[in-house]
């Protein structure tokens, strides 16, 4: 069941509107969602708000909905999927400096995380959103080759609907999010993991590091592509020499070496100097091979150490 978010620049308090063009604005909405579901069913959908906590200037979407238990019914339906209770807007604030998104010269961060993790953005029915795609100015805190930190300016695209009609532009996507069945939380991900990466162990470190990530943090689907790579690379891999990865893979200079041992999973320390990057920011796993077993085993998931 895929993700997809709320921008949250399409809803306003300080809209000035009539009643009467909210009611359509709101009717519009449910429309949208249920188009979705049909195409996807199980969607979850992640927001500033709760749905039913919706407000556009001073009219709350509970006045709309009012005694309409299949209108209710329907919304609280997909607040409940929503696999987190972390509001966007706190995980906009932890990503302040590391990974920023601006349409028109405003923040956002429903629009880009929806491109970030190559998922679908909605907006409430509003002229200015009336697009299947929306560009989004992405600024990202990003590693270079030296190892030193630098800021990347660029514009991404992000998949858009605020009407079903938008959504025959996504067909490909709406296929692939069916066929899909990756670990869609860090909860999950942690559950799961031997049944998504059977030659590779973790380190009982490595669980709180994953599952205290919010589903959204961009971290997570780069910390599961990552983790495929590895996967797909060690379970070719005969044990002898090193897997071809086909990423980058380092390991850590005589000076960082003394902050890459900890206690194996047999209470024996080891060096797990080896690591792959990712962004934003200065991500690492840090991993040993186990040649004997052909399986990496991890022990670090998070930032770059001493970092």
């Amino acid at each position: 069941m895929p993700t997809i978010y709320l921008n949250e620049l399409s809803f306003d308090k300080a809209d000035v509107l009539p009643y009467e063009a909210v009611a359509i604005i709101f009717s519009d909405l449910i429309d949208l969602l249920r188009a979705l579901n049909r195409e996807v069913n199980g969607l979850v959908i992640a927001s500033h708000v709760r749905l039913t906590d919706l407000v556009i200037g001073v009219h709350p979407i509970s006045r709309w909905l009012g005694g309409d238990r299949d209108r209710v019914r329907r919304l609280r339906a997909f607040d409940n999927r929503s696999p987190t209770r972390f509001e966007l807007s706190e995980l906009e604030t932890l990503l302040r400096g590391v990974l920023e998104y601006r349409v028109q010269d405003r923040a956002v961060i429903g629009l880009g995380l929806a491109s970030w993790h190559e998922t679908l953005a909605v907006s409430l029915n509003r002229t200015s959103w009336n697009t299947s795609h929306v560009d989004v100015s992405r600024c990202m805190l990003i590693e270079n080759e030296e190892g030193d930190l630098e800021n990347t300016d660029d514009v991404v695209s992000a998949r858009h609907a605020n009407a079903p009609e938008h959504l025959r532009t996504h067909v490909d996507w709406f296929g692939a999010a069916r066929a899909a069945s990756t670990p869609r939380t860090p909860d999950e991900l942690w559950r799961r993991r031997r049944r998504w990466f059977p030659n590779i162990r973790f380190l009982q470190r490595v669980e709180s590091q994953i599952r205290d990530l919010p589903a959204a943090h961009p971290w997570f689907s780069a910390i599961m592509k990552r983790l495929l790579t590895l996967q797909k690379a060690t379970e070719r891999w005969d044990g002898r020499g090193a897997p071809m990865f086909g990423i980058k893979i380092s390991g850590e200079g005589e000076q960082r070496r003394r902050l890459c041992y900890w206690t194996d999973q047999d209470g024996v320390e080891r060096l797990f100097d080896q690591h792959a990057r990712f962004t934003p920011g200065p991500g690492r796993i840090h991993f040993r091979l186990d040649g004997a077993n052909r399986r990496l085993v991890i022990a670090h998931v998070g930032r770059k150490l001493d970092a």
